[in-house]
């Protein structure tokens, strides 16, 4: 996902450098951020699921202890996620808001994308304050559903049609 995460990020400064090369930057930055996380998270499920495959090692009560706290923090992935999930509302509607003064895509598209990704840094954003508002399946759909449209529609357009970059 990191890998996936830098890559997109990096065709995305490419193509919107000459729009903005400063709001382009900040954009990368934000994805760079919103890649490290990913990976940290990743890599500390992945330190958890060891521990808890050498729990022999440990003494009975430890082991109890040891399940207690992984369990803990493995249940708090989606917490834990609303993150860079912040990082990634923020960094994609600042490529979208170029993309839009681009006109490298019809406008309609590229103002569906930044609006979703508007409401995914607002969802995750609440979802810090408010973990249990932003739980309710009405708050879910309305900061997570755009997006679910947006990124197949994005994908499609750019297969088949490609970018419209006008040579100066």
């Amino acid at each position: 996902s990191a890998i996936v995460i830098v890559s997109l990020s990096l065709a995305l400064y490419t193509i919107l450098k000459s729009i903005n090369r400063n709001l382009a930057l900040l954009a990368l930055v934000l994805k760079l951020a919103d890649a490290f996380l990913t990976l940290v998270i990743a890599l500390t499920h992945v330190v958890a699921l060891q521990v808890l495959s050498n729990l022999s090692t440990f003494t009975a009560t430890t082991q109890e202890q040891m399940k207690a706290l992984i369990g803990v923090f493995l249940r708090s992935h989606i917490s834990l996620t609303s993150i860079p999930g912040m990082f990634l509302g923020l960094s994609m509607s600042i490529f979208l808001y170029l993309l839009i003064r681009s006109k490298y895509i019809p406008s309609f598209l590229a103002k569906f994308g930044f609006i979703s990704y508007v409401l995914i840094f607002i969802y995750d954003f609440l979802f810090i304050l408010s973990p249990s508002i932003s739980s309710t399946p009405i708050i879910q759909i309305i900061g997570l559903g755009p997006n679910i449209f947006f990124m197949p529609i994005i994908g499609f357009w750019l297969i088949t049609k490609g970018l419209k970059i006008q040579k100066v």
